[in-house]
């Protein structure tokens, strides 16, 4: 008899040993599935960020006189008919416009080397910027 209580208390120890081993494993893939989701809203949260950027950017710009041309064939770039001018970069005046409207500071520095240049210079339509 107290080979068969040995034996059955080593079952019943088998059992729950899976028991916790199951509910581990639903927790850790619980966690998982949490992790991913954060990681899709933050994602989605960017994504709708820089929307919103570059419709601030476009909305600005073209207060400015400055139009965003999608190339078919590479990076889009910033274009003033007005000035005939094109940039690859924001243009030093349109940054200082979304930095005011953002309530920032603005130094006039920032990305400098990419200044809009005649297109004209360039010869292919493209500023001495772009590249």
């Amino acid at each position: 008899d107290g080979e068969r209580e040995g034996v059955g208390e080593l079952l019943q120890e088998e059992a729950e040993a899976r028991e916790r081993e199951e509910a581990e494993a639903a927790q850790s893939q619980a966690e998982v599935s949490a992790a991913a989701e954060r990681e899709a809203e933050a994602k989605e949260a960017a994504e709708v960020a820089a929307a919103a950027r570059v419709a601030a950017e476009d909305e600005a710009g073209a207060a400015l006189g400055w139009a965003r041309v999608s190339a078919a064939n590479g990076p889009s770039y910033w274009y003033h008919a007005a000035k005939n001018q094109t940039c690859r970069d924001l243009p030093l005046d349109l940054r200082a416009k979304l930095h005011e409207a953002e309530g920032t500071a603005f130094d006039g520095q920032e990305g400098a080397a990419n200044d809009a240049t005649p297109t004209e210079a360039a010869g292919t339509g493209g500023g001495a910027g772009e590249g």
